[in-house]
């Protein structure tokens, strides 16, 4: 691994850079909304609470639902 010092570049501290990557991607998942939304499927599995942007829209119809 290895750090670099970018103080000439406005806005960034350093950069970290790890290589190249062996392993296969891990499973990316946005917690910041009101459903968590799968940005990028990896090798892990697609559990229940999870949802991709394809269904997101049918998430939200459900949910309004069940609390009518």
């Amino acid at each position: 691994m290895m750090c670099f010092n970018v103080s000439n570049f406005q806005g960034l501290d350093f950069i970290v850079d790890g290589g190249v990557r062996i392993a296969d991607p891990s499973t990316v998942v946005d917690m910041t909304g009101t459903y968590p939304t799968i940005i990028r499927q990896g090798k892990g599995p697609r559990l229940d609470w999870m949802v991709t942007e394809d269904n997101q829209h049918e998430a939200q119809s459900m949910l309004a639902f069940k609390a009518a």
